[in-house]
Formats: C-alpha cells, sequence, structure tokens
C-alpha cells in the first residue's frame, strides 16, 4: 500500500498545475485591447477580454497553459501580429516578427497575458 501511496504522489507532484486560458481581445481601427487570464474556461476569459475592449473588439488571441503575446506597429493599429507559447521570449518575438512583416516601423508589445499562475 505505501509504495502506491509514494507512485500517485510521484506522478502529482511532477505534473505541472492547471493554469488555465488567457485572451486578448482587440480592435484594429482604434488600437484598443483588452486581455484576462487565469480562468478555467475558454468562454469566460475571452468574455472578459472583449468586455475590457469594449465595442467592436474580436478576440486576437488565446492560449491555455500560455504567455499570448499581441504586437502593433505604433500610430497603425491595423498592423498587428500575436502569437502565444509556452516561453514568454518565444512569444514575444513570434509576435513582433508577424507584425513587422508588414510594418513600416519597428512594432511594439501591446498587450500580453498569462496563463501561468
Amino acid at each position: 500500500m505505501s509504495r502506491f501511496i509514494v507512485l500517485v504522489l510521484a506522478i502529482f507532484a511532477s505534473a505541472p498545475a492547471f493554469a488555465g486560458y488567457a485572451a486578448i481581445a482587440y480592435n484594429k481601427d482604434t488600437g484598443r485591447w483588452g486581455a484576462d487570464a487565469g480562468g478555467y474556461s475558454l468562454n469566460v476569459v475571452e468574455s472578459r477580454a472583449l468586455d475590457i475592449c469594449g465595442a467592436s473588439c474580436f478576440t486576437v488571441a488565446w492560449g491555455r497553459n500560455a504567455y499570448v503575446i499581441l504586437a502593433a506597429e505604433p500610430g497603425r493599429p491595423q498592423v498587428y501580429g500575436w502569437a502565444w507559447n509556452t516561453n514568454y521570449n518565444a512569444a514575444v518575438n513570434a509576435a513582433l516578427s508577424h507584425c513587422n512583416a508588414n510594418a513600416s516601423i519597428s512594432c511594439v508589445v501591446v498587450a500580453h497575458a498569462s496563463s501561468f499562475n
């Protein structure tokens, strides 16, 4: 019996904790954004992000147990890129790369959300 308990404890100790979802809503006409994270339901975090962002916003990115990043070109919010990844730097680099592919000046990170605790 004690071997079974040790095995169960070892399995749970090595498993990553579920942190939930993260979402970013965006209005590409105004550059307004909203973000929410940590919810156990994608619908809940999307709804909160959209409420924060306001009218004419859409969910631009979401992730589960991830960093979600939104980048945009300053002064031209219609030029944007997004990414998610379990590694923060990888997510930032990918979002900036996607944005810069269509930008006339360097994009900047405008929003981020993390579903990690």
